[in-house]
């Protein structure tokens, strides 16, 4: 596992046992027939009342966290995309004047087309371009001259994950697409973290996931987690290097709560002072009135974004979001266009082992392949008024 509290972003429980993958907490509920469950931070949470509005305002609550990290860490990388949540990060450092070291660019922008404006989810990767580069090119020439920016395309990096990793699956998490395996690469990604690392340098790699899921319920809002978080953070490192490497979730976990339960208040105040109907925050609904999945995800990600964000930094590129109806997503789909690749079929072998070593009640209806593969799991509610 990568160098953090390993509880922060939750664990599996089968009885009084504590898992980090949840396949193994699966085969283990199997056979013991006990109950299994996700716990993300019950304890930690059950200590606020989450009823109760943080006095701060978001700005203070985002500055206080960017400058838990600067104190935390002797180097500090942004993991960037230039949307929404990275971008709020990034203002964030510059408004208060903090100290930022780096912003990373990452994705398979090389199979990307070069196109702006409102593109398709398997363009994601455009925004490397795009958006990414010009912005931190801007905010460096502007307001950081000392940042390091570094772009990297990470198709070589996934293809040859899974070419050398035919047992990929048994260190895989929630997240199937083949891209997740970056997260359990950063190692690999620039030569210079080790470097850093060697010298005693503490590196944290800042993501920016994600907003908070709101939903009403009788009048009643509340807030839930998907276990994706857990395997979007508690990630099992593909390397034997033992210098350590850190990552912070900059909007979850334990250091957060403060800032996503004023987040949580923000939203629902602005939707009770403008009568927003519940289909407006809730895809599901959105669908029932004629979005098709991927827009459903955008209309949503934005409306959420212009409430708790004050976002500066320009829009240039967005992505619809990806539909959710297949374990590859579509900014992966490159991946499976050589299906007689080394690295393909070593994916699909392990997708395919997934398929035959689960109990059916774990796998999504109509198999592995289907949807998200394995079913999910959600944490405790969280009340937080009416």
């Amino acid at each position: 596992m990568y160098d953090h509290n390993l509880d922060d972003y939750g664990f599996y429980e089968v009885g009084n046992t504590r898992y980090y993958s949840k396949i193994a907490a699966i085969l283990e509920h199997q056979r013991l027939r006990l109950p299994l469950r996700w716990n993300y931070l019950d304890e930690e949470f059950d200590q606020h009342d989450w009823t109760v509005e943080p006095a701060e305002s978001l700005d203070q609550l985002y500055a206080n966290r960017a400058q838990q990290l600067r104190e935390q860490y002797d180097y500090l990388v942004l993991h960037f995309s230039g949307g929404s949540d990275s971008a709020n990060i990034l203002e964030t450092f510059i408004k208060h004047n903090i100290h930022l070291d780096e912003i990373l660019i990452r994705g398979s922008y090389g199979l990307a087309p070069k196109s702006t404006g409102l593109v398709t989810a398997s363009e994601l990767y455009a925004e490397c371009l795009t958006q990414g580069i010009p912005i931190a090119q801007w905010v460096k020439d502007n307001h950081l001259p000392h940042l390091k920016i570094t772009l990297i395309d990470t198709t070589d990096l996934i293809n040859n994950y899974y070419t050398h990793n035919p047992d990929w699956v048994e260190h895989a998490g929630v997240i199937l697409t083949p891209g997740i395996c970056i997260k359990s690469e950063l190692d690999s990604l620039s030569p210079h973290y080790r470097k850093l690392s060697d010298q005693g340098i503490r590196i944290g790699h800042i993501y920016g996931a994600d907003k908070p899921q709101i939903s009403r319920r009788k009048s009643i809002f509340y807030t839930r987690w998907l276990d994706t978080l857990q395997s979007n953070f508690s990630i099992i490192r593909n390397s034997n290097i033992p210098n350590p490497q850190y990552i912070e979730c900059f909007y979850w976990g334990r250091h957060s709560i403060q800032m996503q339960i004023k987040q949580l208040h923000v939203l629902k105040n602005h939707i009770k002072t403008n009568n927003i109907p519940d289909y407006m925050f809730n895809v599901v609904s959105c669908v029932q009135h004629g979005m098709t999945r991927s827009v459903a995800g955008r209309y949503i990600d934005n409306y959420i974004a212009g409430v708790i964000y004050n976002r500066t930094l320009p829009l240039i590129t967005e992505h619809l979001k990806p539909s959710g109806l297949g374990i590859i997503k579509e900014f992966d789909d490159w991946f499976v266009k050589d299906p007689n690749s080394i690295a393909y079929q070593n994916y699909k072998k392990g997708i395919d082992y997934l398929g035959v070593i689960l109990p059916k009640e774990w796998v999504c209806e109509g198999g592995i392949w289907s949807k998200k593969g394995i079913m999910p799991l959600y944490s405790k509610l969280r009340h937080f008024g009416i």
